[in-house]
């Protein structure tokens, strides 16, 4: 009786604000899809673009978190000076699976015309891709939600532009135009959201995996997937996770992230 009034209330209050509290991890480069769909991804640069190791986790204010090259995210692009960025994705993918960040717009210190161009499949976003506020509020760019053009707002330095997909729009590619940079350095990343609970009404106290070590040996029980990463960030380990899981690996300190229908819990961890 009181679980189904819980499930009653939180489908009511999802009426009213959308649950979504998402993790997306970031992905820049060619290969498997790391979102829910299952699909291919495929990258294209102009101009001076290299990989940075920028790292670090970036919440917005609806509870979603961008893993960028940390918690299993690859590392983000750095583009100096105008140039491209496009990707492509065989099959096209529902434009809620992506997420898209510029950092470190430096409009003070160097050009104040610069401006970033989002195009979907050719054309205009259309509202498909929003603009989201992150926690600790920096400056964030002027975006538009149906032109795709973010410039900037006002001669500040350390500007911020953060995109998330909103609605099931099919993306077969994107393309990032940078235009009159004028030298600065910029960090671009994509990010791939894995299932989610977009609804928030999925029962979290069914979520409680443990993890526990002994040797050189990771014992993981609950349901779902477990990745498991050493400090560089790399993956050295992914399972379904379907009761009690044993995984051995060399001696060393690792993260051990197990996610189940939206919910994701990591715990480092040091085998001896």
């Amino acid at each position: 009786m009181i679980k189904s009034i819980l499930l009653s209330i939180l489908v009511m209050f999802s009426s009213m604000h959308a649950f979504s509290q998402c993790d997306y991890y970031s992905q820049n480069s060619d290969g498997v899809w790391a979102g829910e769909t299952n699909s291919t991804i495929d990258f294209e640069t102009t101009g001076n673009y290299q990989l940075t190791t920028l790292s670090g986790t970036i919440p917005d204010t609806d509870g979603n978190s961008y893993h960028r090259y940390i918690n299993g995210g690859e590392q983000a692009f750095k583009i100096i000076d105008e140039g491209s960025l496009s990707l492509t994705f065989s099959p096209a993918v529902p434009a809620n699976e992506i997420a898209f960040s510029i950092n470190d717009i430096d409009a003070g210190s160097f050009s104040n015309t610069q401006s970033y161009t989002l195009q979907i499949n050719g054309g205009a976003p259309n509202g498909a891709f929003e603009q989201e506020t992150i926690t600790w509020l920096p400056p964030m760019v002027s975006y538009d939600a149906t032109t795709g053009i973010a410039v900037n707002d006002g001669n500040i330095d350390n500007q911020v532009n953060l995109v998330r997909g909103v609605d099931n729009t099919l993306v077969t590619s994107i393309e990032i135009v940078a235009s009159n940079l004028g030298g600065d350095h910029v960090s671009y990343s994509f990010y791939a959201r894995p299932y989610c609970d977009l609804t928030g009404i999925e029962n979290n106290l069914q979520f409680n995996p443990t993890i526990t070590t002994l040797g050189n040996s990771i014992h993981i029980t609950g349901k779902g997937e477990v990745s498991v990463f050493n400090l560089t960030g790399q993956r050295v380990s992914q399972q379904k996770l379907m009761g009690n899981n044993s995984i051995s690996l060399r001696k060393g300190i690792y993260l051990v992230r197990v996610t189940s229908k939206g919910h994701t819990t990591t715990k480092k961890v040091y085998l001896n």
